[in-house]
């Protein structure tokens, strides 16, 4: 027979390496046992991290807890089906939380749920926090691979959370490590292997602290065990009661019996008063003045009740006379009960009305008091300062979304929310972009267009990545629309023979004008082997080797400016600036290796001065390799999972895709916020890759999923 299977759990919570005494941050949460019902033989292991000021966290902790616990067993499907419900509510609940904070105030938030269920541990991940299980002596690590900016998504900042799924199988003396702060950043894989795979849960939690150092961190340490049962009685310990001898006794002799009277009628003999008592005793007496008086109330209401629904009673003479029924002697105490069975569901309706009354009312009263309380922030907006405004505006959204669930559709509530929402648009300056025409569709399997450059006006270059070519298009004389044409449109691609090479991977392009000693204005297309592919409309495409390509790592963005080349280098942590003579050695644009770290950078844009945008919505700008003053301000929402990023000399403004919020801004050369373009309908700002704004016609192109757009842009 196989053992009964356990878990044994232990946690700690370090803060600057110091030991804290309460753990808020963690949980294991069974279900309540309901009247008869089971209770369901699993357990839900939980940890969170939330960012932010440490007053009040314990608060969200307990909150995003019970709200997880409850929203698991409260639902149905399968474990993974519950486990995306649970954390959704808790993303719901944190990001309803944000929206009542200034900006400086809202957190960001990170959990890990695990289900262990027959051998196997269920794992659903969301934002920054890692679990490791051990299975027969190897430990997996989950996430197991660099998450994408979607996947790595924190929780209370946008609705349709990406949820992070994984799945492993566990047997006796395996354990499962949840862990969030700065442990996973730490330790190796490796180390936490060696410090928890075999151990107990007490020595491995004290490896694991030393471990975190003097970080801060929580961890919880789950380990499969056997449970010990209750030791049986055995059968041959119990002493059985003696048995006594039988006494022989003499026989006995019966008295004989006396034959029946048969008699005319059978009278009931009265029931002895002995058990009259017993009965008594059994049965509860009832208060017959309480009784009598419900009973009277209950009867009137159901005769008025049927009163209604029966037909009007026929007039005196119509009645038919009726043979009169043979007296029967009424028996009091069976009518008794008769009736109280009647009266019993009346009365349970009758309860059910007033509760469901009851609850209409104060369902009623809620909905007043959350009305009053948005109408009063609503009131303040006019007398603060713009934050302050937004604010009390996010606020009263908070109030009318709570409101909206008592009372779905009610037009107060829509006519409050669209006041509060045009006013916050106003003070945020969304420009609602009705006109977004749709260019190409590049339908071919796994393709994923990105970055775009238009030249000369109207030649349109849209570089794909993930299949790695290189489209041409050209625009009519409208500037509004593509010119038809009966030419492929794919320009280069990876394998084409470009004497001498085969063409590689295609890592970005530029368009390099006719200065610094170029004679030409030509497209220039950089791919993996350290070649540039020059395109001249007449000559065709030609091959210029680039010197220096035995220094790159992991060469990212390319751009040009005033005929120079230049090429940024994430893992060099350096922009390596080539002349028109691209053959010779680059110069270091930097001139402190390693000063400025790119790690994380996704686009790069230049005019007289670069700017370098960051995965994490930072925008940093740098002068002749020294840093220059920029930050951006009056941006209340901040730029989540930037894509692109667009400037020229020719153009007066910075544009930024900030795909996270589907949503294109606009910024002056210093960091200041202008204005930001949303799609007024349909979802053509859903996937945000790549964007050129031509100024000069006021129009903006931009790609988007699988698509290439254009739009106005809109006079400040």
């Amino acid at each position: 027979m196989s053992p009964k299977v356990g878990t044994v759990m232990g946690k700690f919570s370090l803060v600057a390496g110091a030991k804290q005494e309460r753990v808020t941050n963690v949980a294991a949460v069974k279900p309540a046992r309901a009247i008869f019902q089971k209770r369901k033989k699993e357990s839900l292991y939980l940890i969170l991290e939330v960012t932010g000021d440490p007053v009040g966290r314990d608060a969200i902790y307990r909150g995003l807890i019970r709200i997880i616990g409850e929203e698991y067993f409260q639902a149905s499907g399968s474990v993974t089906a519950k486990l995306r419900q649970a954390i959704g509510a808790a993303n719901s609940f944190l990001l309803q939380e944000n929206l009542k904070s200034l900006p400086h105030e809202q957190r960001a938030g990170g959990v890990t749920c695990i289900v262990l269920r027959e051998g196997t541990v269920y794992v659903a991940q969301a934002g920054p926090t890692a679990a490791y299980v051990s299975y027969q002596g190897k430990l997996t690590c989950f996430p197991e691979s660099e998450l994408t900016a979607e996947e790595a998504a924190p929780l209370g900042f946008k609705r349709g959370l990406a949820v992070r799924f994984y799945r492993s199988k566990v047997g006796l003396g395996d354990v499962i490590l949840l862990t969030s702060g700065s442990l996973a950043q730490q330790a190796s894989p490796e180390q936490i292997a060696q410090a928890v795979v075999g151990k107990d849960v007490g020595p491995a939690l004290a490896n694991l602290e030393e471990l975190a150092g003097e970080g801060d961190t929580s961890v919880m340490l789950i380990r499969v065990a056997p449970v010990e049962e209750k030791p049986r009685v055995s059968h041959e310990a119990v002493v059985k009661r003696s048995v006594r001898p039988r006494v022989k006794r003499e026989a006995v002799v019966r008295r004989p019996v006396e034959p029946r009277v048969k008699r005319e009628a059978v009278v009931k003999r009265p029931v002895k008063p002995k058990v009259k008592e017993a009965l008594k005793e059994r049965l509860p007496r009832p208060d017959w003045d309480s009784l009598k008086s419900r009973m009277s109330s209950a009867w009137r209401g159901a005769g008025d009740f049927l009163r209604r629904l029966l037909p009007e009673a026929p007039s005196p003479s119509e009645r038919v006379p009726r043979p009169r029924r043979p007296y029967r002697p009424v028996r009091k105490g069976r009518n008794l009960w008769m009736g109280i069975a009647i009266a019993i569901p009346v009365i349970v309706v009758i309860l059910v009305i007033v509760v469901y009354w009851r609850q209409a009312l104060d369902r009623q009263a809620r909905f007043e008091e959350l009305i009053a309380q948005a109408q009063q922030q609503m009131e303040l907006v006019g007398q603060v300062d713009e934050a302050t405004a937004r604010g009390h505006l996010q606020e009263a959204l908070g109030y009318l979304a709570e409101a909206e669930t008592l009372g779905t559709g009610d037009p107060q509530v829509d006519g409050l929310q669209e006041q509060a929402d045009n006013k916050l648009k106003e003070i945020d300056r969304v420009i609602k972009l009705d006109w977004i025409v749709p260019l190409w569709e590049y339908g071919e399997p796994g393709s994923d267009p990105g970055r775009m450059i238009i030249a000369n006006d109207i030649d349109v270059y849209v570089l794909d990545k993930a299949l790695d070519r290189v489209y041409k298009h050209l625009l009519d004389e409208t500037m509004r629309a593509l010119q038809e044409l009966d030419v492929d449109p794919v320009l280069l691609r990876k394998g084409d023979q470009r004497d001498p090479i085969v063409v590689g991977e295609l890592v970005d392009m530029v368009w390099a004008e006719t200065e610094g000693g170029r004679l030409e204005s030509n497209l220039l297309v950089l791919e993996s082997g350290g070649s540039l592919l020059e395109y001249d409309p007449e000559k065709g495409i030609g091959v210029l080797p680039v010197g220096g390509s035995d220094r790159w790592i992991q060469p990212q963005v390319a751009r040009s400016y005033e005929g120079d080349f230049y090429l940024l280098d994430s893992s060099l942590n350096q922009i390596l600036r080539y002349e028109p003579d691209y053959g010779s050695l680059p110069e270091d644009y930097f001139p402190i290796p390693g000063e400025v770290d790119l790690a994380g950078v996704v686009d790069m844009a230049l005019d007289s001065q670069v700017y370098v945008l960051y995965a994490d919505g930072r925008i940093l700008k740098f002068d002749d390799g020294q840093p220059a003053p920029f930050e951006i301000t009056g941006l209340y929402e901040p730029l989540q999972n930037p894509t692109a990023l667009f400037t020229s000399e020719e153009a007066e403004f910075l544009y930024i895709a900030d795909a996270g919020n589907n949503r294109i801004v606009q910024l002056t050369k210093e960091g200041r916020f202008l204005q930001q373009f949303q799609a007024g309908q349909g979802e053509a700002f859903d996937q945000l890759k790549g964007l050129f704004a031509s100024e000069t016609y006021q129009l903006l192109y931009f790609v988007s999923g699988n698509k290439l757009y254009v739009t106005n842009i809109p006079a400040e």
